[in-house]
């Protein structure tokens, strides 16, 4: 399957949110390690400490190569998948965890966004 062919409706705002979120976590989880990082199980490795032996910073190489690789995919499947107003919101954010997070608070209809909306709505 070329997954380059996949088409997702640009998230444009909270009305589109639940659908894009279904549809990109299939492309994320095509890619190898986009959904662990977008799910914050792939971090972004602490360099060793100053005296480390060599093997240790090979194997920090390594995995901090993977990431960014990880990284790099999955803000280019979110990134390309969203409008230009809605990219404004999370241009501020280096990795894609904080790209998901942001996403997620802006459109996911939580209990307290809710409860503010309905307190902002009847306080009028």
């Amino acid at each position: 399957m070329d997954v380059s062919r996949l088409q997702v409706k640009p998230l444009s705002g909270e009305c589109d949110w639940p659908l894009w979120r279904y549809k990109i976590n299939f492309v994320l989880n095509y890619h190898t390690d986009t959904l662990e990082v977008v799910e914050g199980k792939l971090e972004k490795p602490s360099q060793p400490p100053e005296g480390a032996n060599e093997a240790t910073f090979e194997k920090y190489k390594k995995v901090l190569m993977c990431y960014k690789k990880a990284n790099t995919c999955a803000m280019m499947v979110l990134t390309n998948s969203m409008t230009e107003e809605t990219m404004r919101n999370i241009m501020r954010f280096e990795n894609a965890r904080e790209v998901w997070l942001e996403l997620h608070k802006l459109y996911e209809a939580t209990s307290d966004n809710q409860l503010y909306n309905m307190y902002a709505f009847f306080s009028f």
